[in-house]
C-alpha cells in the first residue's frame, strides 16, 4: 500500500508541474492514473477503522484525487462513505467543503473547469505567503495567526461562490 500511495503521490506532483506549463491534458491524465491507485488504496482502507489516522488521511487524499481528474460521481460516491465513518473533524470538515464543490462541479465538463484554471493560477500569483516564526524564544515555538479562521471561511465562501456563479451559466 506505502508504494502505491507513494506513485499516486508522484504522479500528482507530474500533473501539479504539468498545470503550471498550461499542459492540462496531460494534467487530467496524470490526475486519472493517480486518482486510480488512490482510490484502490481507499477502498482497500474503507472498512479498516482500526488504521486510523492513517485511513483518514488515504480517504480524503483519493477523494480530492478523484476531484482533480475530474471523477464527480466517483468523488462524490467516496466522499459520502467517508463521512459516514471518519471521526476526525479537521477531515471531515475538509470532505464537506469538497463536497459542495464536487455538487457544483458536477454537471460541467473537465474543459470548462480548465478553461478557468486561469482565474485560479492568478489568484495564486497574487497570494500573500506568510513565514511562521516565533516572535521571541520565550514561549517555546507558539505561533498566533490573528483571523486565520476567518480567512479561510472568507476565501473559502469566495471560491464557492465563483464556481457556483461560473458553472450555473453553463
Amino acid at each position: 500500500p506505502k508504494q502505491k500511495h507513494e506513485k499516486a503521490m508522484d504522479l500528482s506532483f507530474q500533473a501539479k508541474q504539468a498545470m503550471a506549463l498550461n499542459e492540462f491534458s496531460k494534467a487530467l491524465t496524470l490526475y486519472a492514473e493517480a486518482s486510480e491507485l488512490e482510490y484502490e488504496l481507499a477502498l482497500l482502507y474503507l472498512p479498516k477503522t482500526e488504521l486510523e489516522p492513517t485511513r483518514s488521511v488515504i480517504l480524503r487524499s483519493a477523494c480530492f484525487l478523484l476531484l482533480k481528474a475530474a471523477k464527480y460521481n466517483q468523488a462524490q460516491e467516496l466522499i459520502m462513505k467517508s463521512l459516514l465513518s471518519i471521526s476526525d473533524e479537521n477531515i471531515k470538515n475538509q470532505l464537506n467543503d469538497a463536497l459542495k464543490v464536487t455538487l457544483d462541479l458536477k454537471n460541467a465538463g473537465s474543459n470548462t473547469l480548465f478553461q478557468h484554471y486561469e482565474y485560479f493560477k492568478e489568484l495564486r500569483l497574487n497570494s500573500i505567503e506568510y513565514i511562521l516564526e516565533p516572535k521571541s524564544p520565550y514561549y517555546g515555538n507558539a505561533v498566533a495567526l490573528n483571523y486565520a479562521r476567518e480567512f479561510i471561511d472568507n476565501y473559502l465562501k469566495s471560491f464557492y461562490n465563483y464556481v457556483s456563479i461560473k458553472f450555473n451559466k453553463l
